[in-house]
């Protein structure tokens, strides 16, 4: 029976005798799930995997599951078990060690990653929410916005983000940028922000400033404190 995401990250963390997985990175992760040997290596299981998730961001991967990384030295790419916050647990081939580690530090230094899957070696061990569809709803970046916070903020994903508005690279967006937000729903609250107005954040969230002062309680529209957290609905 394949392990579930708790179980195969128990299992990792428990495990740090990494010599018989020296180089042998897709060997450790599939008994991190106890799974069979299928594929000869980690760019091959990534290549036949059915459920892909493309990213170069560690914000928005479940815990729990396999990420993929290509190589400059090799063709045979790197796969590491993600542990959540952006951490990994995965075989350190030059130390002889399984290790935590962060994008661009020890075991992961020099490799891009690719993305993470909720297949491996041809068994299901992870199953995605769905994302909910595409409706009218949008937000304009604003300075110091990330992905992840508007994703957060409108209670959807980054993936699901950076697919409905074709953005490559989730960590770079462009202030000012109108993003299609998927569903329909509005947030309930909104945090103000240097620059922000009233009348602003009423457009934005298609409502009216007469309905932002009645509901927050405001009684002059044109004093509302950075850092404010405004009642939307």
């Amino acid at each position: 029976m394949t392990a579930t995401p708790s179980q195969a990250i128990a299992w990792a963390k428990k495990q740090t005798n990494g010599a018989k997985y020296a180089g042998l990175c897709l060997v450790f992760v599939r008994h991190c799930f106890g799974l069979p040997a299928k594929y000869p290596s980690a760019a091959s299981a990534w290549a036949n995997a059915k459920h892909k998730h493309h990213t170069s961001s560690t914000s928005g991967i479940p815990a729990g599951v396999p990420v993929f990384f290509s190589t400059p030295a090799t063709r045979y790419g790197h796969v590491a078990l993600h542990l959540g916050g952006g951490r990994f647990r995965t075989n350190y081939s030059s130390h002889k060690s399984i290790v935590t580690e962060t994008l661009g530090h020890g075991a992961l230094a020099g490799m891009t990653m690719l993305g993470w899957t909720e297949d491996l070696n041809g068994a299901r061990v992870y199953t995605a929410p769905k994302t909910p569809p595409a409706a009218a709803g949008t937000y304009r970046v604003l300075p110091g916005d990330t992905l992840g916070e508007i994703a957060k903020h409108f209670g959807t994903t980054v993936d699901a983000l950076a697919k409905l508005n074709g953005i490559k690279n989730p960590d770079v967006i462009q202030r000012g940028a109108t993003l299609k937000i998927p569903g329909a729903a509005t947030p309930s609250t909104y945090k103000v922000r240097k620059g922000d107005t009233l009348g602003a954040i009423a457009a934005r969230f298609k409502t009216t400033v007469g309905r932002l002062q009645s509901h927050n309680g405001i009684k002059d529209p044109d004093v509302i404190r950075v850092g404010q957290v405004l009642k939307i609905k």
